[in-house]
């Protein structure tokens, strides 16, 4: 999922990875808020990023192998889409 690679990315860091690794489901709001922002400055986020711009690219070399039709250009912008979608 979105949050997945991030996380995975941000426990490259043992100190990142023992806050992840203790989060249950009474952990707080603002213990979270740590957790998510230690991620952030970590750079997991712009990691995965760049990670998703590659799969992008190449799934848009990919269409273009195909022959010119309607779909063709749909799933290109359905691609894109995905790609830039903020969650």
């Amino acid at each position: 999922g979105n949050i997945t690679l991030p996380a995975l990315f941000a426990m490259e860091d043992e100190r990142i990875k023992k806050k992840i690794e203790r989060v249950h489901e009474h952990t707080t709001k603002e213990e979270m808020s740590i957790i998510i922002q230690s991620i952030i400055d970590c750079g997991a986020i712009e990691r995965s990023y760049e990670v998703s711009q590659k799969y992008l690219k190449k799934a848009l070399e990919t269409l273009d192998m195909l022959p010119n039709q309607r779909i063709k250009k749909t799933l290109a912008q359905l691609a894109k889409y995905i790609g830039k979608r903020k969650f």
